[in-house]
């Protein structure tokens, strides 16, 4: 299984994020203009009802009573009928950021390795207690999980914990492309092709001297 430490790159106040705003130079003057982060596992972001998930996430609470979320997976496998995602139990209450962050700062992670079952999720969340020896464990499954691609639809937001980024996630695993097998007709039917093309040139040589 691989484990991820939730908000360990800069500590997770400063992980809530999709996009960055930078000065943009037009003929206009000066624009403003956002771009994607560059996302990590261990990163909560913040989505917004119609946009595209970043990265492979985990629901982690939203916008909708029990942390319901809608999703639209037609960039993957062209369904257009909505589907539904649950936020964990044990965060899909926590609707404010800071409630958030306080709340997972000793958690951590585990899901299996990035692989291309685009409709497979497994993994647990571990929330430690500080204070005595009870810790938390709840788990995750595809229920909970939010495929790169897929868009948001009739929830106004969510908070989502990224899993797999970049090429390790599912919309990328299973993007590689695959060689293009040729039957024996068709290979045979190139070979006398080249064959014949061959000949002819041969010909035209001998006839031209």
């Amino acid at each position: 299984n691989r484990k991820i430490v939730i908000g360990v790159a800069e500590g997770i106040t400063n992980t809530i994020a999709t996009t960055k705003i930078f000065p943009q130079t037009s003929p206009y003057g000066p624009q403003s203009c956002s771009v994607p982060l560059s996302l990590q596992a261990g990163m909560i972001v913040y989505v917004t009802k119609g946009s595209a998930f970043p990265a492979d996430l985990l629901l982690l609470s939203s916008s909708e009573p029990a942390g319901i979320a809608y999703i639209e997976t037609a960039n993957l496998d062209g369904e257009t009928n909505l589907k539904i995602r649950k936020g964990l139990p044990s965060t899909a209450s926590l609707v404010h950021r800071d409630h958030l962050t306080n709340e997972l700062k000793d958690t951590l992670a585990c899901c299996e390795e990035p692989n291309k079952r685009l409709y497979s999720f497994q993994g647990f969340m571990k929330m430690v207690a500080l204070e005595s020896r009870n810790d938390r464990v709840f788990l995750a499954d595809k229920s909970q999980f939010l495929q790169r691609g897929a868009k948001l639809r009739n929830t106004d937001w969510v908070y989502a914990l990224v899993v797999y980024a970049g090429n390790e996630t599912k919309f990328m695993l299973n993007s590689v492309r695959t060689k293009r097998k040729k039957s024996r007709i068709e290979q045979l039917t190139n070979y006398l092709m080249v064959c014949q093309f061959g000949m002819l040139l041969m010909a035209s040589v001998v006839y031209t001297y």
